[in-house]
């Protein structure tokens, strides 16, 4: 039997995958000094840059909701950056992770604890590099971890720091691909959808706002989409650890 259902999408159920498609997403930047901000490009990333004219004193933070590690046995945090105009990436690009934000409050009112992050980029460029991937062993079993990208400044120099493809999951990379890997059709669609090319995987569809709005099983690779309201969705497939998505539009 299918079932879909409308669910918190900042529940943080792994794996989770912040693409960046159409602003921050499930992201959340907050401000905690200066008048720039994290910000979605149009070509699909996060950015930030603390230059204005000339460079600026801030200090930004952009943050994933709430991940809930407690029914996993390992975890591991995967991204890519490109850093440019760089001053020092070891002080001013920096990753953390807590286990007691409370996900509203200033990023000063937990613990944070800085990640190791390997492979990163020499900061003279705009070429994106996969990081080396993050164990998270230490955090299993905690019901509410946040991660969070923290951006400094300064009036000596301000760096440009752009974020894609943020994931996290149980062991292994999440593979992201799209249309060319996944056959989603009719397009538009009225009543059913049929996904193929992940048999019997886990499908959700979710609004260009980022609310996960259905959640089934691939059985027989047909999904009822008869209730959703007409517009632009995201189908998102999850096999493993490998993840797909690719556009459908409701009529």
């Amino acid at each position: 039997d299918m079932s879909y259902y409308s669910f918190d999408p900042y529940a943080g159920v792994l794996p989770y995958f912040e693409p960046f498609y159409y602003g921050l997403g499930t992201m959340t930047e907050t401000s905690v000094d200066g008048a720039q901000t994290w910000r979605w490009d149009e070509y699909g990333y996060a950015k930030v840059s603390g230059y204005a004219g000339s460079a600026q004193v801030n200090e930004d933070w952009l943050i994933t909701p709430s991940l809930d590690l407690t029914t996993v046995e390992s975890a591991v945090l995967n991204f890519k950056e490109a850093i440019n105009y760089a001053v020092n990436i070891a002080d001013e690009q920096k990753v953390m992770i807590s286990i007691d934000y409370d996900g509203t409050s200033a990023p000063a009112s937990a613990t944070w604890t800085e990640l190791t992050v390997t492979n990163r980029p020499a900061g003279d460029s705009w070429t994106f590099n996969q990081v080396g991937e993050i164990d998270l062993t230490d955090y299993v079993g905690e019901a509410s971890v946040y991660i969070a990208f923290k951006y400094i400044s300064t009036t000596a120099g301000a760096a440009t720091w752009e974020i894609d493809a943020v994931s996290v999951s149980e062991g292994g990379a999440i593979i992201f691909g799209g249309a060319n890997q996944l056959n989603v059709y009719p397009n538009p669609a009225h009543s059913e959808l049929f996904v193929t090319g992940a048999a019997n995987a886990q499908v959700e569809v979710i609004t260009l706002s980022g609310q996960v709005v259905m959640s089934t099983q691939a059985n027989d690779n047909r999904i009822d989409v008869s209730n959703l309201n007409n517009g632009l969705y995201i189908v998102r497939v999850i096999d493993g650890n490998e993840v797909y998505t690719t556009r459908f539009v409701k009529e």
